[in-house]
């Protein structure tokens, strides 16, 4: 690993150029942060000096315990104090948090952080491994942001999911980690951006393990139930031709543009297709479905599409009920049926009734078991039953 520390030993040329922060009076190493430009960003925030105390550093930072423990009386600088610059790439406020609290000055640190800061905050503990001076504050913020986050997981954003992952694992919080890493299961369709964040390798390819098995069965669910349409003697339907319809309903909606990723059928590791992009894509065959189910006429334009609903974060094929968004069919007070009317309000066209139960409706029907694979998809565990800490 790249050492992230370095003592000056002429003065630094930041010394008169950036804005100086007192953390301890009596302080004897100069801290100096570069500018800060982040990769989301085209902003830069100016560099900043800090006055910090060496026994502090040393009693709750490995690295600065290694680098300060051997000075030498040849690096103390004309104010007296060692200067030491940190590579680029820290956020001056998120350092100045940290050693407000390392310091002890409690009136000082923040008592909420937004997500962006507090991702920038865990970035400087990792590094620096000032994990138990943080624990506390980072308990406190964590609570705080994680309560009004919570109850929209599947809303996150893929950027927010990843900083949630890389600080529930540097704050050790297990259950957000959980939570976090499977959302981002369901949604990536390869192995997760980390927008520069360190997160471990390990972590990343486990995480895209568990796409790639969700992504796999469902995507053999749909090839299959193609190959099975295929098949005359498992689907064909000679009353209504119910295999025809649908066939073609299927393989022009995994066709159309945006789906590449799953027609033709991919091999792994299924680069560019997602849980989410599968379901979203064969949401459009439910059309054809519903009708049948509520007895329309295949031509029937009355009968449209119903909305996807949202659950975890995928759009979900549940279908509603006959009497939701479609029109009844039979008023329920009625004990006749209610002729629906085709094209251009003619009646003659072709219909099937609700009865109708052939083959080729039946390997339709199992594409709604795409939805419940999303049950098998856990998320990672930070410790094992034992208690060991597993990544």
């Amino acid at each position: 690993m790249m050492d992230s520390l370095q003592i000056l030993v002429v003065e630094s040329p930041f010394a008169n150029m950036t804005s100086l922060y007192e953390v301890d009076h009596d302080a004897d190493v100069l801290l100096i942060v570069p500018p800060f430009t982040p990769s989301s960003s085209k902003s830069t925030t100016l560099g900043l000096r800090l006055k910090i105390s060496s026994k502090h550093l040393t009693l709750s930072s490995k690295p600065f315990k290694n680098k300060l423990q051997f000075r030498k009386s040849s690096q103390i600088q004309s104010d007296g104090r060692v200067h030491i610059s940190l590579t680029p790439g820290f956020d001056p406020k998120a350092v100045t948090v940290v050693l407000n609290a390392v310091h002890g000055r409690g009136s000082k640190v923040p008592k909420n952080v937004d997500l962006n800061t507090l991702a920038k905050i865990a970035f400087f503990v990792d590094k620096f491994q000032f994990y138990e001076s943080l624990e506390i504050y980072a308990d406190r913020w964590i609570t705080a942001l994680w309560k009004s986050s919570s109850s929209s997981v599947d809303e996150l954003s893929e950027q927010a999911l990843t900083q949630w992952i890389y600080i529930s694992y540097i704050f050790k919080q297990a259950e957000i980690f959980k939570q976090t890493t499977r959302q981002i299961a369901l949604v990536a369709s390869g192995p997760i951006n980390t927008h520069g964040l360190p997160i471990r390798e390990k972590i990343i390819k486990h995480i895209d393990a568990q796409r790639q098995e969700i992504v796999g069965k469902s995507l053999h669910v749909i090839h299959s139930a193609v190959q099975d349409l295929l098949n005359e003697t498992t689907s064909k339907c000679d009353t209504h031709l119910c295999d025809n319809f649908l066939l073609g309903d299927l393989i022009k909606t995994l066709h159309r543009s945006g789906h590449t990723s799953i027609w033709p059928e991919p091999a792994k590791p299924f680069t560019g297709a997602s849980y989410a992009g599968i379901v979203k894509a064969i949401s459009g065959t439910s059309v054809q479905l519903d009708r049948f189910r509520l007895g329309a006429s295949l031509w029937d334009s009355s009968a449209g599409s119903h909305s996807a609903v949202k659950t975890n974060g995928v759009a979900n094929r549940k279908r509603k009920s006959p009497n939701s968004g479609v029109g009844p069919i039979t008023p329920d007070s009625s004990p006749e049926p209610v002729s629906r009317t085709g094209l251009n309000g003619t009646s003659g066209l072709p219909r099937i009734d609700s009865g109708h139960d052939c083959a080729a409706r039946k390997v339709f029907a199992r594409l709604d078991g795409i939805e419940d694979l999303e049950d098998g998809v856990r998320g990672l565990d930070l410790e094992s039953s034992l208690g060991y800490q597993l990544y």
